[in-house]
């Protein structure tokens, strides 16, 4: 159960790391909560607001459909999708229960950071039509992110034990299932 607990934790983790923090608000921070702003006020929503822009072609999307029951199979999970918000991502989580250990999957759609968001990532070959970058996480985590759109990606990711190669070869694998329901 703890071990549970601590790969869920770094699975989680990984998915925090791959979202970032890249938005900045102007003005001067004030106690209490407030803020004082320089320019004109504006009428549209607050720029802390995360609603899913416009243009993403992701945002009524359940990002528990972007592994269909097939693809469940097909990598043995013994869970169904679990829906998750984790950091910035909407997500699911899936289990594949063994006698000795779980791993887990990770499938998550960030509504408002693309690809060019990442930090340091090694680029892999497009998987489908979608650019795809590998980042190699913490305690033998591995995720893969999916470009969709200039400020839409699609995070997976994977844990088997601290094995950081066996991690991203079921990333990648996990990564090829999915994309055929993208957009």
């Amino acid at each position: 159960m703890i071990r549970q607990v601590v790969l869920a934790t770094v699975a989680a983790a990984l998915v925090l790391g791959l979202s970032g923090c890249t938005d900045a608000t102007d003005g001067t921070a004030a106690p209490g909560g407030t803020s004082t702003t320089s320019g004109a006020p504006t009428d549209g929503p607050s720029s802390t607001e995360s609603a899913p822009p416009d243009d993403n072609p992701l945002a009524s999307t359940d990002p528990c459909s972007l592994l269909n029951q097939g693809s469940q199979t097909q990598l043995g999970l013994t869970s169904t999708g679990e829906p998750a918000k984790l950091g910035v991502a909407r997500a699911c989580k899936w289990e594949k229960r063994m006698t000795d250990l779980t791993e887990f999957f990770i499938v998550g759609i960030l509504d408002d950071r693309g690809i060019g968001d990442l930090p340091a990532s090694e680029a892999l070959p497009n998987i489908g039509g979608h650019e795809a970058r590998l980042i190699k996480g913490a305690g033998g985590s591995c995720g893969l992110s999916l470009g969709i759109s200039e400020t839409v990606r699609v995070d997976v990711q994977a844990q088997h034990r601290s094995e950081i190669e066996t991690s991203c070869e079921l990333v990648k694998q996990l990564a090829q299932l999915v994309e055929p329901e993208l957009p």
